[in-house]
């Protein structure tokens, strides 16, 4: 069961909440008896997120809980909560329950980022060579989640060239390009107008926003501040690549950073009144943590191997508050 709650396992939403349903059925169906364990020390909460709790994600982003199938959430079945709660039990305090990570990538192929990024009502809304955590925070805003990047016939075959031949971490990020180019509900028209009207999009504000964007390209200023280097003039025939949160072929994904809140010199967790917990600790994605404010690749692995040090230390040393050592 376990297994089949996999975040890089695309199109497993829906598996993955029956998984997790068999596992709590027999959670329930074992006769068990309760143990009682008493640490003398410290207790450190490690338990993960809330990507698997659908209740929580509902609450706090609940365009994460709507798309929750169609994205791939970052976290394993353990991932549910459970131990945010238990701090909640002592008197620990959550904080920075919206905090996420959601990504949407524009590249590769690299040619694409030159394109523009449009919403339902055919309006840009960021730069297209952002950071794909910045352009999925930016998506979840536009209304229902849909997002369609527009190209030229030029860029678009261009993009379609550097596809090939299959190149290194291909199963990763070009496969992906690839399918949802294919199966992800690619559009096509002779111009401007005609690919508006087969995205839904009103022709005249696509028209408009394509008309800034060249105006910007000629100048080499873009009012979303994309850099010359990535800008080009779209022209000719037209496609739009469907990027929408909705669409299970654009490969979407993410993860939640709020968590209990603690002492930034101890890791302890903190009631409302920002007192700590005595002998209880939070750390990685459990705890309100670095990743929080604002996360990109690769911060959260150390974000989550400080944080444990941290807390394991302080319970060692039976430290709530700096400079409070009960041993």
């Amino acid at each position: 069961m376990y297994r089949k709650v996999d975040p890089y396992r695309p199109f497993g939403g829906a598996q993955a909440e029956a998984a997790i349903a068999e596992c709590r059925d027999l959670e329930r169906s074992i006769d068990y008896r309760t143990a009682l364990f008493r640490a003398h020390r410290g207790v450190v909460i490690a338990a993960g997120n809330y990507t698997y709790n659908l209740e929580l994600l509902s609450r706090y982003r609940p365009e994460f809980a709507i798309c929750h199938r169609e994205m791939n959430r970052g976290g394993s079945m353990g991932c549910d909560g459970s131990g945010l709660e238990l701090g909640l039990s002592a008197g620990g305090q959550l904080a920075n329950m919206d905090a996420v990570a959601l990504m949407r990538s524009v590249s590769p192929p690299n040619a694409y980022v030159a394109g523009m990024l449009v919403n339902a009502r055919g309006e840009r809304y960021i730069n297209e060579d952002a950071y794909l955590g910045h352009i999925g925070l930016a998506t979840a805003d536009q209304p229902d989640y849909v997002c369609w990047l527009i190209l030229d016939a030029k860029t678009f075959w261009k993009g379609i060239r550097q596809l090939l031949p299959p190149k290194e971490m291909f199963s990763w990020w070009g496969m992906p390009a690839w399918l949802n180019i294919l199966l992800g509900g690619t559009k096509r028209g002779a111009s401007i107008e005609k690919l508006a009207r087969k995205c839904g999009i009103p022709a005249e504000a696509l028209r408009a926003t394509l008309d800034t964007y060249n105006a910007g390209v000629a100048k080499g200023v873009d009012r979303h501040g994309k850099k010359p280097a990535n800008m080009s003039v779209l022209e000719g025939g037209f496609y739009a690549i469907n990027c929408s949160f909705r669409n299970k072929w654009s490969f979407s994904s993410g993860m939640p950073f709020g968590g209990l809140k603690v002492n930034e010199k101890t890791g302890a967790v903190v009631t409302g009144e920002g007192a700590s917990v005595p002998g209880l600790y939070a750390c990685g994605r459990s705890a309100v943590g670095l990743s929080t404010a604002t996360t990109f690749s690769g911060l959260s692995i150390a974000d989550t191997i400080f944080s444990g040090r941290r807390a394991a230390r302080s319970a060692v040393l039976g430290q709530s508050e700096p400079g409070n050592d009960r041993t």
